[in-house]
């Protein structure tokens, strides 16, 4: 379990989300398997049976298909459910590969073309479902930490079926890797049922995707319109240039692979041999790019920038092109046939590690939408027509040429290469436009865009020298979120024309430490005019050397340079002019002069620790002037000194008004704690303020905070429901140490049957007794509560929750519900007794039940009277006393000085009136008889 949770944290992976980025690995592990067997099968069988020449027709018959599936894909997803979509892509998929293992012969050679292009195409779906599916089920944020772990099922899949290939073609052959490729879909029907039943997936059902529920919240799609798609052609210069150079390389591609698949035609001559050829290539193949990808995209992303990490595949191709163009006229077919293999693997491995994440790192500036917009152009649309004009262009060739030479293929792929590199240098032009406008325009933020690469940094540099306020805060907001150097940024800052950038960048100085520009900022602090930029300066200076001498600034003639060289300095342990500025700053608050003493605790504000000035502060807490008794208390909050608190809290007791000193105790957070603990266990206290204290530690929160309010429930038993409550909302769990709540719970329960039997007894007076009656159903109600915060400290919280909102929502069914889910989730005998308590039942059902646990014993009227009154347990509340008393008025015969005098001088209002209004009836009473 250990290692679990380490592998899960070194991935990022949340508890909660385990579950469901499992099943979604999963399930795309076994679509990749099944679509890497149907490619080894696809290929195969089709150069076993065809010339290699025969491949440009199907590159053209994939690009119709391409396209017309895409449309339909388009229309299906604003048809269709969610859940529906990707089963029916599913059973799509599961019917074209049982469909070309039920109608694969060799009588019919068409069928071979359709295979191949079938791949193309059960390749495009997979990725639209399955990333359409993971884009709904992860938010922004989830998708940063998990896509890639999502999909990182795809590579092992491959290299897991392209394996499985050359292992069993020589014992099945190869047409029977279609069941295998079918075994795997039906595993991944089960997996999406599965994923299909979560919690996460129930909660997207009913998206816009469904024509039947209304729109809720907007949505992208998988796929796009051609409109939208030609709208940003025509609009995006950075979009229309990566498309073309995903066009030029994807062209060059297809061509390797013509040439490659060529040659391994001339090279086997049983399918079976082949398969295994291709199967051990493409592992290899997978293998090298998921090394490629995981250990170096990264970190030459970072260390080349974007211009030169998307050049490193068109220029080590254009080198391999100028080499097989070299060889082209040479008689040995060998190094032309290991020349094109290393190409093949070259570019498959490297448009995927390299390539791929370039374009998409480049996309980065581009708002979301556009981003989508983007990807879907590139792969939706320009793959396509990558195969039609591949397939034309090639097609041509072999109907003007009996074989088509190397040397022509040579110059086409450099031709590509020389292409593919100019609009590299076209995309980083576009993307730094793009990225100073979008500085302009402020559309970036730290959350969607990651610069480390030095023509980003150059840009944004340059960018930040001749950048208005509003661009140059922009710029200085998204350097310091990045990870790289920031000293530049600031460095830049410090001399821009706005003292707002200046003065963002003085600060951002401070806060993160750089020393190297701490000559500079020492220069500006002898220059400065500026009052307040100067103050800013001495601070980051002081704070940044604790040497500096800045004694000199107290003869400034701006208050808030003074100010800041005296905090500088007393901040300053290091500092030996630090008597003079403690000197000065006792001089201001010994002064006679309002002003003066306003000034000095502001000053006061902004010290480390306030230690030294406690007597000054405590002194101006009982100050006539209310600002200076204000700024007194907020300091206290502020200094977190104990004996202040405490000075504090007892102005908190003795003032009615408490309010203000209620807000610095919370403001003093946990440092208040000790002294509020210390209160609860040794002084009186009195009611209404120390319920205020109780709602104070709720407010607070913490652990410290949880177990001041375990200890205060058996000692204020009368404000138990309070204590629980700000448990409750805690998030408080006993875990497994139910030895102090079981007691606890079993008192409740017990308190709980004597009120029912006493219910039971009033209830047969209710012309006498109806406002007691009531009382005292609230007082059940209240345990009820107390009983639902006990079960969910000791058992399942959640389950216990959803009681809670049942009983809350109080429909017959809810209310049903919840009693049912208490059953199933509380010991048996706890639930039990709680349900017969609290169920819906008539009182005489309710008592006899309730005898198993506790005789019903009668009752006598005046003894349960004066129980209720006397209360020495603290089982009923203040109102239902207050309740009794006024009930007697109804009842004069009963009505005696013992229960009438007893709360006449309470604290509780409502109980000492209700005493003093029924002695005076009671008086009255006597004075007539």
């Amino acid at each position: 379990m250990q290692n679990k949770r380490t592998i899960s944290q070194f991935l990022k992976i949340r508890e909660s989300e385990k579950q469901l980025v499992t099943k979604l690995f999963v399930f795309q592990f076994f679509q990749g398997a099944a679509i890497a067997l149907f490619f080894t099968a696809s290929i195969t069988l089709f150069l076993t049976n065809n010339p290699a020449n025969e491949l440009p027709h199907v590159y053209i018959l994939t690009a119709l298909i391409l396209w017309g599936f895409s449309f339909l894909y388009n229309k299906l997803e604003h048809l269709l459910s969610t859940k529906k979509l990707i089963f029916t892509v599913l059973i799509f998929i599961t019917l074209v590969i049982l469909f070309f293992r039920l109608f694969l012969t060799s009588e019919v050679n068409w069928i071979l073309y359709l295979m191949l292009a079938f791949y193309y195409l059960l390749y495009l779906l997979n990725n639209l479902e399955f990333w359409g599916l993971v884009a709904l089920l992860f938010d922004v944020r989830q998708s940063k930490r998990l896509f890639a772990i999502v999909s990182g099922g795809d590579l092992p899949a491959k290299m897991m079926g392209y394996l499985i290939a050359a292992i069993l073609v020589p014992v099945f052959g190869t047409e029977n890797l279609l069941w295998i490729s079918f075994a795997c879909l039906l595993v991944s029907f089960v997996v999406f049922y599965s994923i299909s039943k979560s919690r996460e997936f129930i909660k997207i059902s009913h998206s816009n995707h469904d024509i039947h529920q209304p729109v809720k919240q907007p949505h992208h799609f998988a796929t796009e319109k051609i409109k939208t798609l030609i709208a940003a052609i025509s609009k995006n210069k950075l979009i229309r240039t990566l498309s073309f150079l995903s066009f030029f390389s994807f062209c060059f591609y297809l061509i390797i692979s013509f040439v490659f698949y060529g040659f391994v035609k001339k090279q086997f001559n049983s399918d079976k041999n082949m398969a295994g050829f291709f199967a051990i290539f493409l592992a290899i193949s997978r293998g090298l790019t998921l090394v490629v990808k995981l250990v170096f995209t990264s970190r030459l992303l970072d260390r080349l920038g974007l211009k030169t990490a998307m050049l490193i595949t068109p220029v080590f191709l254009l080198m391999l092109s100028l080499i097989s163009y070299y060889y082209s006229g040479s008689s040995s077919n060998l190094i032309i046939f290991y020349l094109f293999g290393i190409m093949a693997i070259s570019i498959d491995a490297l448009l995927s590690s390299i390539q791929s994440p370039v374009m998409l790192a480049t996309l980065q500036p581009l708002p979301a939408h556009q981003r989508l917009k983007g990807h879907t152009l590139i792969k939706g649309l320009m793959d396509p027509f990558a195969f039609l004009i591949t397939g034309f262009v090639l097609l041509f060739l072999t109907d003007n040429q009996k074989e088509i030479k190397f040397e022509t293929l040579s110059i086409l792929l450099i031709i590509l290469t020389v292409l593919w590199i100019l609009f590299s240098f076209f995309v980083d032009k576009h993307y730094a436009h793009l990225l100073t406008e979008s500085i302009h325009k402020r559309i970036l933020h730290e959350r969607d865009i990651t610069i480390t690469d030095k023509k980003s940094i150059q840009i944004l540099l340059h960018k930040m020298e001749t950048s208005n306020e509003k661009e140059a805060l922009t710029i200085l907001h998204l350097a310091e979120t990045q990870d790289i150097d920031h000293s530049l940024f600031f460095e830049s800052a410090l001399k821009h024309t706005s003292h707002v950038v200046r003065q963002q960048a003085i600060q951002s100085i401070k806060q993160k430490g750089h020393q190297v520009l701490l000559p500079a900022l020492k220069e500006m602090m002898l220059s400065e005019k500026e009052p307040l930029q100067l103050a800013n300066i001495i601070s980051a200076v002081s704070t940044l050397d604790l040497k500096e001498d800045i004694s000199s600034f107290f003869k400034h003639r701006d208050q808030i340079v003074i100010n800041a060289a005296v905090i500088a300095i007393i901040n300053n342990a290091e500092n030996n002019q630090k008597h003079h500025a403690n000197d000065y700053l006792l001089s201001l608050l010994n002064s006679d002069e309002i002003e003066k003493r306003i000034n000095a605790l502001n000053i006061l504000k902004r010290l480390h620790t306030t230690n030294d000035f406690k007597d000054f502060i405590l002194t101006f807490l009982n100050d006539s002037n209310p600002k200076l008794n204000n700024m007194a208390l907020e300091l206290v909050s502020f200094s977190k000194n104990r004996e202040l608190i405490n000075a504090v809290l007892l102005k908190f007791l003795a003032t009615k008004n408490d309010s203000i000193y209620l807000n610095a105790l919370f403001k003093s957070e946990k440092t208040c704690l000790p002294i509020l603990e210390d209160y609860f266990t040794s002084k009186k206290t009195i009611d209404t303020k120390r319920r205020k204290l109780f709602r104070l530690l709720r407010k607070i929160g913490g652990e410290e905070s949880i177990q001041i309010l375990e200890k205060t429930i058996v000692q204020f038993p009368q404000d138990s429901g309070l204590i629980l409550s700000s448990l409750y909302h805690l998030n408080f769990h006993c875990k497994g140490n139910n030895e102090f709540f079981i007691p606890l719970l079993k008192n409740y329960l017990h308190i709980s049957t004597n009120l029912t039997f006493q219910l039971k007894f009033f209830r047969n007076q209710p012309e006498v007794y109806s406002l007691l009656i009531r009382a005292l159903e609230i007082e059940l109600d209240n345990l009820k509560e107390k009983c639902l915060y006990i079960f969910s400290f000791m058992y399942d919280k959640t389950k216990i929750r959803k009681a809670m909102a049942g009983f809350e929502l109080g429909t017959k069914e809810s209310t049903a519900n919840a009693f049912e889910l208490i059953e199933v989730s509380v010991y048996k005998e706890f639930a039990m007794h709680f349900c017969i308590i609290h169920e819906p039942t008539d009182l005489i059902f309710k008592t006899s039940s309730l005898i198993k646990y506790q005789a019903e014993l009668p009752l006598v009227e005046s003894d349960v009277l004066t129980l209720i009154i006397e209360d020495p347990e603290h089982n009923y509340n203040d109102w239902t006393k207050a309740c009794l008393l006024y009930s007697l008025k109804n009842k004069p015969s009963i009505i005696t000085e013992k229960l009438y005098s007893y709360y006449m001088n309470s604290e509780n209002k409502l109980l000492s009136e209700t005493s003093n209004h029924l002695a005076s009836f009671y008086k009255e009473k006597e004075h007539l008889n």
